[in-house]
């Protein structure tokens, strides 16, 4: 995911991607194939989607950093929460059978769903990425499988292997390293400024 949106912002963007950027997408990386391997150390369809999912988010990544700082971030994410309940409700009306006699309870877990989920978090992330970089918000959100992972250990009380555990310790080490890096050169750069 990280990995591709690194490439993207080179294309799109011309930067050269640091060393601690680089490792950070290299352990990140590293982390995910090791949560997702089996026992067996082999994949299944159904990771085989997740990483074809990651692939398509980080090009997400890419366009959305690329437009972000182009234009007002808020309308960006206005029109992206749109072009997704868009297809989200192509694919119900088309793929799905439904009914319209919801519960309270149903309606509920779809405004959450709509709003603070989908159309709030689009807009704040449009935002972040107004500043940050398409590979640092990628390294950022790198970050979700392993809070998967920790909710199906701790509430479906699933078995917790010693590679999966590495590949949690990994993405976040991964997640955490560029802007550790980030924050120390910009503090380097504050003490030149105030030296001369």
């Amino acid at each position: 995911m990280a990995k591709c949106a690194k490439l993207g912002s080179r294309k799109f963007q011309r930067t050269v991607p640091s060393r601690a950027v680089s490792l950070g997408i290299l352990l990140s990386g590293a982390g995910l194939v090791l949560l997702l391997l089996k026992e067996d150390f082999t994949l299944v369809l159904t990771d085989l989607w997740l990483l074809s999912s990651a692939l398509g988010f980080s090009f997400f990544f890419i366009a959305n950093s690329y437009y972000a700082s182009r234009c007002d971030p808020s309308e960006l994410g206005i029109i992206q929460t749109c072009v997704a309940d868009a297809l989200f409700s192509f694919g119900v009306l088309f793929f799905e059978s439904f009914t319209l006699q919801f519960s309270t309870k149903s309606w509920f877990c779809i405004l959450y769903l709509a709003i603070p989920a989908t159309a709030f978090r689009l807009v704040i992330q449009c935002k972040a990425q107004k500043v940050l970089d398409a590979t640092v918000t990628g390294l950022i959100l790198a970050i979700e499988p392993v809070f998967a992972g920790l909710y199906s250990w701790t509430f479906l009380q699933e078995p917790v292997l010693a590679r999966q555990f590495v590949g949690c310790i990994l993405v976040i080490m991964g997640s955490i390293l560029v802007p550790l890096v980030q924050l120390d050169s910009r503090r380097r750069a504050d003490k030149e400024l105030q030296n001369v």
